[in-house]
This record gives C-alpha cells, sequence and structure tokens, in this order.
C-alpha cells in the first residue's frame, strides 16, 4: 500500500508550500508536481487586550454601560468579553464573543445595579487565544437628583377669591417627576386639609369654606426607583370669600 499522508516534524511559525508527485513501479518514471498549496503554521497568541472604558473604579448610572478596550496586535478576529459580579468570574452576567475590528459591547438588557469586575482576550484566525486582560472594576448605581425648590405662579399672594374651588399653578422644578402640594389653614401646615401627590398643577376636587388657607409645593423625584423630596417652596396664602357684603339699609331721603 502505498502511503497518501506525511506528517512532518515540528514547523517553526510561517509560510510553508507544499506538493506532490508520485513514481511509478520501482520508483521509475515519476509523475508530475500536482499543484503548489500554501499553510501558515501559527502558533503565537495575539496580544492582550488593553482596557480602555469604564474606567477602573468607576461609578455609572448607566445600566447598559459600553465596554470598550484597544485592538490587540497579531491580526485577531475575535474578542471575548466577560462581566461578572465576582472577581472569579464563575458566573458570568455578560459572556460575549464580537468579530474583529469591533472592539466594544454594550449590553442588550439592564444590569443589575451592582459593583462588576470585566476583561477581555483575544483570539487570531488560527483559533490561538491570548490571555486575559487584567480585570477593572465598575459600579452601577441609582443616581437620584434632589429636585429643585418650584416656583408658585397663581393664585397670585394674598388673593380673596369667591371661587371654592380654586386652581393652584406652579412652575416646574427641574429633576421632579411629580409634586406634594398641601394646603392648610395654617402657615405650620400641622394638618392640612389637603396634602395630595400632583403634576405640576392641582385643581381643588372639593369646595373649601370660606376662610384664608396657606399653600405649598415641593418636588418629589421617584423615577427609575428614586424617592427623594426637594425643599418645600415658601408658602403663600389664598382667602376663600363666597359670603357677599349684607344689605345696606336706606336712611334717607
Amino acid at each position: 500500500t502505498v502511503n497518501s499522508n506525511f506528517t512532518s516534524n515540528s514547523l517553526s511559525d510561517g509560510t510553508y508550500y507544499w506538493k506532490v508527485r508520485s513514481y511509478g513501479a520501482l520508483g521509475c518514471f515519476p509523475g508530475e508536481w500536482s499543484t503548489q498549496w500554501a499553510f501558515t503554521v501559527d502558533t503565537s497568541a495575539p496580544s492582550i487586550p488593553s482596557l480602555t472604558s469604564p474606567s477602573n473604579g468607576s461609578t455609572t448610572s448607566d445600566r447598559t454601560p459600553t465596554f470598550d478596550w484597544s485592538a490587540s496586535s497579531g491580526s485577531p478576529t475575535q474578542y471575548q468579553l466577560l462581566v461578572d459580579d465576582s472577581s472569579s468570574f464563575s458566573s458570568p452576567v455578560v459572556n460575549q464573543t464580537v468579530n474583529s475590528p469591533q472592539t466594544q459591547y454594550t449590553p442588550t438588557s439592564n444590569l443589575a445595579y451592582d459593583a462588576y469586575y470585566w476583561k477581555v482576550r483575544a483570539k487570531d484566525e488560527a483559533g490561538n487565544w491570548s490571555n486575559y486582560s487584567s480585570y477593572r472594576t465598575v459600579t452601577v448605581e441609582l443616581t437620584c437628583n434632589t429636585p429643585s425648590t418650584p416656583s408658585l405662579t397663581a393664585p397670585s399672594n394674598g388673593l380673596t377669591t369667591p371661587d371654592n374651588t380654586p386652581y393652584f399653578d406652579w412652575n416646574t422644578a427641574s429633576n421632579s417627576s411629580q409634586y406634594q402640594f398641601q394646603l392648610d389653614d395654617y402657615s405650620s401646615f400641622s394638618s392640612p386639609i389637603i396634602s395630595a401627590t400632583t403634576g405640576n398643577s392641582y385643581m381643588t376636587t372639593s369646595s373649601l369654606s370660606d376662610d384664608t388657607y396657606y399653600w405649598r409645593v415641593r418636588g418629589h423625584n421617584n423615577s427609575g426607583g428614586c424617592n427623594v423630596y426637594g425643599s418645600w417652596s415658601s408658602y403663600r396664602t389664598v382667602t376663600v370669600d363666597t359670603t357677599g357684603p349684607s344689605a345696606p339699609s336706606l336712611i334717607s331721603p
């Protein structure tokens, strides 16, 4: 039986060309050479990627942060990103392979609020993986901004009105997703007649008795799991008077 394969000695990394021809019986009459083929021996892994962002030890409120690194040398074809809440990387929350030349990845679903470790390695066409980079840490943290203080607009301070269901209005306060409105017949607001959560205005739904009232507003940031109140505005007063004056008594002539 004539062999139709050959195993070489260990070859150094490089590109090699090879071809084959056959011989007739007794080793005589060699045939023509086959078409020449080429192959490359590559046992060297790409360089270890260098992490760029997020910066090590940083904190972000972005629950889908973009992980970015610099390209490896050595003609990488793929990168593998691991993100885990443990430095052992035993159960990654992100285990993603991206094709070169892409050198970043943004998670497609929100990460939980937690501290994370992340690292990257590179693979070349021959299947050689580099070592993982040193890991970095990033903390995904809920950031709750405090609302600014609202500015009251209507009714004007000290107004007397016959309307016993007055409409209250104020300017939008930054970082507010809703507002807390209070109305009391005491400036201490110790027992509010109305204490309501509302948008940036409030319409009284039940009739107020004739009296002088104090009112104020503060912003509330309850977005994304936040629960932060701003400072109360200065109060204003409004007097409800639905009773007309008594009828005049005629005197003369």
